[in-house]
């Protein structure tokens, strides 16, 4: 969902929306174990790969828990989440993929944390498109 207008930026060469991106902790707590570590699978939006790691490092330097990973879209990791996919924390890059799990059940509305907002940004090589309705005509 888009939590701020469309702005143009520069000389209409680029336009940028503002994203959030949700976190659900799912329904469930943390994954069983058989050691004495507990563990936890988390499902994230592949754009997270590149700083996923560090912060799972950041983590662990406080706590210890074994951390797996699944990262690919957001729409992909809820439908495997609806169907009991055993994840533990669930990072979409779109708040409606969450919404549409808690009202199936599948999370708790009060575990749903805006975790991050980014930046999204249309290019074009010309100045042709200066405005978002500029896209409505080819």
């Amino acid at each position: 969902m888009l939590k701020k207008a469309w702005t143009t930026i520069g000389a209409g060469r680029a336009i940028t929306a503002v994203l959030s991106l949700t976190v659900l902790w799912c329904v469930g707590g943390c994954s069983g174990n058989v050691s004495d570590t507990p563990h936890i699978t988390i499902a994230g939006a592949s754009d997270l790969e590149p700083v996923l790691p560090e912060l799972i490092a950041l983590h662990n330097q406080q706590h210890t828990v074994a951390i797996t990973t699944v990262l690919g879209s957001s729409g992909l990791l809820a439908r495997q989440l609806a169907q009991q996919a055993p994840f533990d924390l669930f990072f979409s890059a779109n708040e409606r993929f969450v919404d549409e799990l808690v009202e199936a059940g599948h999370g708790r509305p009060d575990r749903r944390i805006l975790y991050a907002r980014g930046r999204l940004t249309v290019w074009t090589p010309g100045s042709a498109i200066e405005t978002l309705n500029d896209l409505q005509h080819p």
